[in-house]
């Protein structure tokens, strides 16, 4: 699938397959997870309560420290930072080439399409959180945070997955050099905010999958899009 001199051109492509397929499995799982939740009565499945305990009792100060940090970078502005860079990404190849819109429109519409695709992803994981109404782990277990709302699918975990996917798309479109490393250090730092989240005793283990889940479904149908729109080498010569 391409988009080439502002008109859509859709044609087969192999690749779009597996990753429409990883998107509903995503959603499938995630829809599952919801309904296993709420039919524990919302409170914490078998392994929630392990993990919960088994975590709460490993918080020294310097740890407590350490996750605060990381776990705001799960949410604000950081995570938008990494959807716009993402973008750049993507645009940079089109300056100086010959398109249908002019140039500089094109440029901005790519570069704000990633931030755009992570804001309405927040939105339906808002309106999924609201849905559910799954209350929070205790507030006596909370230490070094203070959050609002309700617990699933944790809100930070799915955001700075939606994220962190956002930008593995990018780097896989363009390749640039030492891709493969940047990946690894924004998947590994989206899975560290969702660590926190539980460590931290304001979400259930299984919030921060059902934002894990969410956020792959979320990515999968971006990624499908960006290579729709901008995942063949823009033509400079004519």
């Amino acid at each position: 699938m391409t988009f080439d001199g502002g008109t859509a051109v859709w044609r087969r492509d192999a690749a779009a397959r597996p990753l429409l397929v990883a998107a509903v499995a995503a959603a499938v799982l995630f829809a599952a997870l919801a309904v296993v939740v709420s039919a524990h009565g919302l409170g914490p499945l078998p392994g929630d309560g392990r993990t919960h305990r088994f975590l709460m009792g490993h918080r020294p100060v310097w740890v407590v420290d350490v996750l605060r940090v990381v776990t705001a970078t799960g949410t604000g502005v950081f995570p938008y930072v990494l959807a716009v860079a993402a973008g750049v990404l993507v645009a940079w190849p089109l300056a100086g080439a010959q398109l249908g819109w002019r140039p500089e429109r094109r440029i901005v519409f790519v570069v704000a399409a990633w931030p755009a695709w992570l804001a309405i992803g927040q939105g339906l994981r808002h309106a999924l959180m609201a849905a559910v109404e799954r209350p929070r782990p205790p507030v006596g277990d909370w230490v070094g945070a203070h959050p609002s709302g309700m617990s699933f699918p944790s809100g930070h975990a799915g955001t700075s997955a939606m994220a962190a996917g956002l930008l593995v798309v990018a780097l896989v479109l363009r390749r640039p050099r030492g891709a493969a490393g940047w990946i690894a250090v924004t998947l590994g730092w989206a899975a560290a905010v969702g660590v926190t989240r539980v460590w931290l005793g304001v979400h259930w283990a299984s919030d921060v999958v059902g934002g894990w889940l969410l956020a792959a479904a979320w990515t999968c149908v971006g990624a499908v899009l960006a290579r729709a729109f901008w995942g063949v080498s823009v033509d400079h010569g004519h």
